[in-house]
């Protein structure tokens, strides 16, 4: 489902960047199948973007993104990085809690051009803003069910963030 989605919502197989279905699947399917992996998803299951301890998970959410994104025994067919496609992976995989970082998001939320977004570092602040603004709409509205009601479903707050930077982009 994942390689569906990074390939026809996301387009994220432009100049043929995940090969094959079958090559993709392999490799995202042996990355998290690592037992170090087993026990990062294990750990995120029921985190989200509006847990308290958020900062918590961040080795995890490192860790996580350091192997998606690898350009060495990478998900990318040309062994490139594979930074945005990594962030789209983690949020397939944890909706509630990983924000998706594209050039839209990076330009829009980190001041930042092409390509400069593209290190957790600035992954991670992206995850604060998001969390920071929704916890801002918290204190104002009293919670984000208003937030999430203005999305259609399904939705959640993470993508909404995406949305709201892609639209500020456009």
């Amino acid at each position: 489902m994942i390689d569906w989605v990074l390939r026809s919502y996301f387009m994220m197989n432009r100049g043929n960047r995940m090969g094959s279905e079958e090559e993709f699947v392999n490799k995202l399917m042996q990355k998290l199948s690592r037992n170090e992996t087993k026990k990062i998803l294990a750990r995120l299951r029921d985190v989200t973007i509006l847990s308290t301890n958020l900062e918590d998970y961040r080795s995890d959410a490192e860790e996580l993104y350091e192997c998606l994104s690898n350009c060495e025994n990478g998900l990318s067919a040309d062994g490139t990085y594979f930074c945005v496609g990594a962030t789209k992976v983690m949020h397939c995989l944890f909706p509630e809690l990983f924000v998706m970082l594209d050039r839209n998001v990076g330009k829009t939320a980190l001041k930042q051009s092409s390509g400069q977004y593209n290190n957790f570092a600035s992954y991670w602040k992206i995850m604060r803003k998001c969390k920071g603004e929704l916890v801002e709409w918290q204190e104002l509205y009293g919670s984000t069910e208003s937030l999430l009601k203005l999305d259609l479903e399904p939705t959640t707050l993470t993508r909404i963030f995406d949305k709201c930077a892609t639209i500020a982009v456009v």
